[in-house]
């Protein structure tokens, strides 16, 4: 990846923080204040256009312009700038960037952009997103797990059990029990972080993509210090503790 676009975004309110094209390096180095989460956006020239996206594309390209020339990758993190405001961006060295291309467009959870930064509030999000990979992961491989039962019960002539696995699958009661380990992990990882402002910024996050509140209601009240001195904290107090 020798030439590419880097645009770093707010991840809730969208603003823009930095833009810029780099040339032969992967290294950021961030000269204003941030220390919230944020999306980074690279793009680069495009390698791989699968068929199906082409044709989807090609439809629009006199309204919207040529989408196919430019192929995106997004990342979430956590940045605080008082700790380290240096921002390296990479692929996985064992991927070419046209094998990044068709893995991403095979399966989106699986993203090899690659972004390192020595803050420990990076770190820390860093550990809080690695658990949502694999979620995902486990989820994946639960439903192909089922799907394949289902496939050898319709090769063995099974009609009623196929059915009962059909109706399993698509009312998604199979993900409970992945759900609720990935929530107690979640609050693990916060019960050890209390005085982080990221742990009350993955609260938020949870809460927003959820809406449930009450997963994780106790560690909330236990946040203190430099985690109850942000807005995400202001926000959720507010509306969930100060007007109950």
């Amino acid at each position: 990846m020798d030439t590419f676009r880097v645009e770093i975004y707010q991840a809730v309110t969208g603003e823009k923080l930095y833009n810029a094209m780099l040339v032969n390096k992967r290294k950021i180095v961030l000269d204003t204040i941030i220390d919230d989460a944020v999306s980074i956006n690279v793009f680069w020239r495009r390698s791989y256009v699968p068929h199906s996206i082409y044709k989807g594309l090609r439809k629009h390209e006199e309204t919207f312009g040529d989408f196919s020339d430019e192929f995106m990758m997004q990342k979430e993190v956590y940045i605080n700038t008082k700790q380290s405001g240096d921002l390296e961006i990479s692929l996985k060295d064992s991927l070419s960037q046209e094998e990044v291309e068709q893995r991403y467009y095979n399966n989106p959870v699986d993203n090899n952009l690659i972004a390192e930064s020595k803050g420990k509030d990076f770190n820390l999000f860093e550990i809080y997103s690695h658990l949502l990979l694999q979620n995902e992961k486990v989820k994946r491989q639960k439903l192909s797990d089922l799907k394949a039962q289902q496939y050898e019960w319709l090769n063995s002539g099974n009609l009623s059990e196929v059915k009962k696995m059909d109706s399993l699958i698509n009312s998604n009661t199979w993900q409970t029990s992945i759900q609720a380990e990935l929530k107690e992990q979640i609050n693990r990882l916060i019960e050890a972080n209390l005085n982080s402002p990221v742990s009350t910024y993955i609260v938020f996050r949870e809460v927003y993509n959820s809406d449930s509140f009450t997963d994780y209601k106790n560690s909330f009240l236990r946040l203190f210090g430099e985690a109850t001195k942000n807005k995400y904290y202001r926000m959720l107090d507010r509306k969930y503790i100060e007007n109950q």
